[in-house]
C-alpha cells in the first residue's frame, strides 16, 4: 500500500494523471472517452487564456461592447445573434438567477474556446451574407 500511495503522491507532483474510462459497451465507453478528452483539452485552453463566465453571458456582453462599433444593419444582425445562447439557457430554465455572476454557480467557459467559436460563427456568417446563397442538405435541415 506504501508504495501504492508514493506512486499516487508522484503522479499529483508531476502534474501526470490517470483516467481510466469504462463502459458496458464499446458506444459507451467511447463516448464517456470522448467526454474525458473534451474535458482534458477544455482545462488545457483555460490554463493558456483564462476563463470567462459561462452560459452565455461573455458572448451577450461582448455583443453589448460591440454594438458600438456596428456600421450596417447587417453588421447589427449579426451582433444580436451573440444574445442567442444566453436566450436559449435562460428562457430552457437551466440557470438559477439568485446569485449575480455566473462565477458564483460554478458556469464557466475557456476565454479561447469562447474567442475561437466566435471567430468561426463570425467568418461563416461573413461568407454567407457576401455570397448571398446556403446549400443545405434538406434532410439534415428537417430534423
Amino acid at each position: 500500500d506504501k508504495d501504492l500511495l508514493k506512486q499516487r503522491i508522484e503522479y499529483l507532483k508531476g502534474k501526470i494523471s490517470i483516467i481510466k474510462v469504462g463502459g458496458k459497451s464499446e458506444l459507451e465507453v467511447k463516448e464517456r472517452y470522448d467526454r474525458y478528452d473534451d474535458a482534458v483539452k477544455a482545462v488545457a485552453c483555460a490554463l493558456e487564456e483564462g476563463i470567462v463566465e459561462g452560459g452565455g453571458i461573455a458572448l451577450s456582453r461582448s455583443q453589448q461592447v460591440l454594438h458600438i462599433f456596428a456600421k450596417s444593419e447587417t453588421d447589427k444582425q449579426v451582433l444580436e445573434s451573440l444574445n442567442s445562447p444566453w436566450k436559449t439557457i435562460s428562457n430552457n430554465g437551466y440557470v438559477n438567477f439568485k446569485s449575480n455572476t455566473m462565477f458564483e454557480q460554478n458556469i464557466i467557459d475557456p476565454l479561447k474556446v469562447t474567442r475561437c467559436a466566435l471567430e468561426n460563427a463570425v467568418s461563416v456568417a461573413k461568407i454567407i451574407l457576401s455570397t448571398e446563397a446556403v446549400v443545405l442538405n434538406e434532410k439534415q435541415w428537417m430534423k
